[in-house]
């Protein structure tokens, strides 16, 4: 967590990331695509080794979310798109077989959904939040259903006074728009509230693009990118953690 400087102030209002956030979403995502890579090959026998379609899955991977368009349709048909990302690869190396492709791809999904889980603390976490008369907002991207389902599967829903979804409200994380609507909503200023996520673009610039105090959840293997600005206010190991250390938030960030 960083160093305190300056005074310290106590939010109104906290807005949450939900992916990798809350829950962990792409935990483990490398290795399920090299098991889904065995498991085609095993089954399809393909001319070329597993090894040599994982590899390709991650630059496929790379060319399609790299596409800004492409990556804003592929989180809301996360389905669709990890399929395409498989055909994508398996054209590459120059095989074709639409079914079993998409198969591969519906496998990977099937393993990633089962392995999602509340990170540990983040009920309580939001409990204690609520009891100190904190309001609490989600600013996520993502389609709506896929996103919804999250919050009532893991029991999030209630906990939440707004829920700010991209595909429903029409703009997306780091764009300034979606932060200045919960601003709104809650009818605060940038400077009683705090933004809580895991990227630094989406969740730390965007929200200091519009004066929002900002904290990066800093997950397992994770360190920040070098080079990256602008920096994260505060810095947590888990939103249980920020949830006891909130009384004493600095007022100024430690990377000034």
């Amino acid at each position: 967590m960083g160093e305190e400087s300056g005074s310290l102030f106590f939010p109104r209002a906290v807005l949450f990331d939900l992916d990798d956030t809350l829950i962990a979403f792409d935990e483990g995502a490398e290795k399920t695509w090299e098991t889904v890579a065995d498991k085609f090959c095993e089954e399809e026998n393909p001319p070329f080794a597993a090894s040599a379609l994982f590899e390709q899955m991650k630059i496929s991977r790379a060319e399609y979310w790299g596409d800004p368009a492409r990556h804003k349709r592929g989180r809301e048909q996360i389905y669709f798109a990890r399929r395409e990302v498989m055909r994508m690869a398996l054209a590459a190396l120059g095989y074709e077989n639409r079914e079993a492709s998409d198969r591969a791809a519906d496998l990977y999904s099937r393993i990633r959904d089962e392995s999602m889980h509340l990170f540990d603390g983040t009920i309580d976490a939001l409990k204690i939040l609520q009891r100190q008369g904190i309001r609490l907002a989600l600013v996520t991207n993502g389609g709506s259903l896929i996103q919804r389902s999250k919050l009532e599967r893991f029991g999030l829903t209630p906990y939440f006074d707004r829920i700010l979804i991209d595909s429903e409200v029409g703009v997306s994380k780091p764009d300034p728009g979606v932060f200045r609507l919960a601003l709104r909503e809650f009818s605060l200023s940038a400077d009683e509230v705090i933004m809580v996520g895991d990227n630094p673009e989406w969740d730390i610039a965007g929200a200091k693009g519009v004066g929002i105090f900002a904290v990066w959840k800093k997950n397992s293997g994770k360190e920040w990118p070098e080079g990256v600005k602008p920096r994260p206010d505060y810095v947590v190991q888990s939103v249980l953690a920020l949830s006891r250390e909130i009384i004493r938030l600095p007022r100024r960030t430690p990377f000034d």
